[in-house]
């Protein structure tokens, strides 16, 4: 979930599963294992935000009231974290 200049990530718990109480919820901190496809589900409360990950080459919008999903793969190990950045974009209400 977008805030300005900041997301939250829920990972499953312990239990393997999206949803439950054992969920854990972290900010700005987004960890892809190498080699294994991820989904990422994106939504957002108030205005759209964009979720830009270059590491994945994965450039996306979050719509409020919309899920939108898509999905990536890390082809190989590297050196520095991949990191979810911040909104590509600056929010700017009216």
């Amino acid at each position: 979930m977008p805030k300005q200049f900041n997301w939250e990530m829920t990972y499953p718990g312990p239990d393997g599963k999206l949803g439950t109480k054992d969920d854990l919820m972290v900010e700005n901190e987004m960890h892809v294992p190498v080699h294994k496809v991820v989904r990422i589900d994106l939504t957002s409360k108030d205005v759209i935000h964009s979720f830009f990950v270059p590491n994945l080459r994965l450039k996306q919008d979050a719509v409020p009231g919309r899920l939108t999903t898509c999905g990536s793969r890390r082809r190989r190990p590297d050196n520095t974290r991949s990191h979810a950045r911040s909104c590509a974009v600056l929010d700017i209400r009216a």
